[in-house]
This record gives C-alpha cells, structure tokens and sequence, in this order.
C-alpha cells in the first residue's frame, strides 16, 4: 500500500493497484489498525519510522508494517488478525 498524504487530503493509506497487491485480501480492521500504528508512531517518534520493509530471513513475502529505526537496532511491528 502507498501512503497519500497532503495538505489537501486526510492521510490515508491506498492499494498500489488492486490486480497484484498482496494485501488486498486483508480485512478493513486489520488495515486501519495499521494505519493507527503508523500514525501512532509517527507522532511519537518521527521520522525514523518506515512502512512495508522486508523481514530479513523471513519468507519473501513477509514485511513488517512499520519498522522504528533506533540507534540500537530496529523494531518490526506486524499486526495480524486472528481467524
């Protein structure tokens, strides 16, 4: 997913195109919790939080939904829903 965000729009996050993205199958609660993290951490910490970043060993498709950059290291979140 993109992130859109202005001075004309309300931040949201938008499928890249529906036909090939991995997430569109996922659920309206699980995107907005998401979004909420990232805006979340965004307001806690800045700019040191990115979106969609590769887990590394993981299988090629895993991505953290926001990774915290911090002198120590990273922190991945990944938020899932339980079915």
């Amino acid at each position: 997913v993109n992130l859109r965000a202005g001075d004309d729009r309300v931040w949201h996050f938008a499928h890249k195109t529906d036909s090939n993205c991995p997430l569109k199958s996922e659920s309206e609660a699980v995107l907005r919790a998401r979004e909420m993290l990232y805006k979340l951490l965004r307001a806690k910490i800045g700019d040191r939080v990115s979106l969609e970043e590769a887990i590394p060993g993981a299988h090629n498709t895993e991505q953290a939904d926001c990774v915290v950059t911090l002198d120590a290291g990273k922190i991945a979140y990944c938020i899932v829903e339980k079915q």
